[in-house]
């Protein structure tokens, strides 16, 4: 350890040489140059992407489009902005948008909502917005436990399978943003079921009842009705029901019924071009009928 010491020396070499002797001693290296520390540059992160057109539609909770509404839009480069639905529920703006923008849509009979604007991942240059509307009218009852028929129409898919009868229950779907009693999931309980098949939306508005047999654009009850042999089930239809609700439900629905027999115990697809078949019929028809009755 070197000791401070008090200089009283006039030498200025004295002198000198004491304060070489104490810098040395502090790790100091007289003549070596000191480098500052440089912290590296932050990575600036990259601008959010712009688009040219915002797209939309609007619904009501029972799957139909909703004409006229009021379309605004509540941030963005074009806040202010507002358009009005047509008669398919569409809207479109035209300007820069990114993907974030907030979209508020109103009309008359319904609780205003808003959603924000999402891109498709695609290079179109265009973002899209899907607004459901709840109508303020309060929703009929549909949740409960159900027994459901669906009759096929065409003669060509076997008698024995024309007509499929399942226990099922209808309840509040799991991710609905609308009221309760308005987005539903139907499930068809019991029978043998291809894996996210069992089941398709229904939606409410008011007294109006939507049943929509898809799961996405596909089939929504794919039933394995024997070895390497489906039932696959599509379609869509509307009905209203009186205040109180109703313990039978009758109706006819428009949409598709595949029968499909296989060679082997082979795993369905659509088409039934999973192996070689040995029948398969693709039946269309607006005539096909659905009945819900409660248990």
């Amino acid at each position: 350890m070197v000791a401070c010491v008090r200089l009283t020396m006039n030498s200025s070499r004295v002198i000198a040489f004491v304060a070489i002797a104490l810098l040395s001693a502090c790790g100091s290296h007289p003549g070596s140059p000191t480098t500052p520390s440089v912290p590296p540059p932050v990575p600036q992160p990259a601008p959010a992407p712009t688009y040219q057109v915002l797209n939309g539609y609007s619904y009501d909770t029972a799957f139909r489009p909703i004409s006229g509404a009021t379309i605004n839009l509540v941030d963005g480069t074009q806040a202010g902005a507002s358009t009005i639905s047509d008669a398919t529920g569409r809207f479109s703006f035209a300007g820069t948008f990114q993907a974030s923008t907030t979209v508020r849509v109103t009309k008359e009979g319904y609780t205003p909502a808003t959603a924000t604007a999402k891109s498709n991942g695609g290079s179109t240059g265009m973002v899209w917005a899907f607004v459901v509307l709840d109508a303020l009218a309060r929703p009929v009852d549909m949740i409960g436990d159900y027994t459901l028929t669906i009759v096929a129409w065409c003669t060509g898919i076997p008698e024995d399978v024309r007509t499929r009868t399942y226990a099922a229950s209808i309840r509040n779907a799991v991710d609905s943003q609308t009221q309760p009693g308005t987005r539903l999931t139907l499930a068809v309980e019991g029978g043998t079921f291809v894996p996210d098949h069992r089941g398709f939306a229904v939606g409410v508005s008011g007294n109006d009842v939507a049943f929509n047999i898809y799961n996405g654009e596909d089939f929504g009850l794919v039933e394995k009705v024997g070895a390497g042999t489906f039932l696959a089930i599509s379609g869509s239809t509307n009905v209203s029901i009186a205040n109180g609700g109703s313990t039978k439900i009758s109706t006819s629905f428009s949409g598709a019924i595949d029968y499909c027999a296989l060679q082997g115990d082979t795993a369905w697809t659509d088409q039934c071009n999973s192996g070689p078949r040995t029948a398969f019929e693709h039946c269309e028809s607006t005539d096909h009928q659905l009945v819900l009755s409660r248990r």
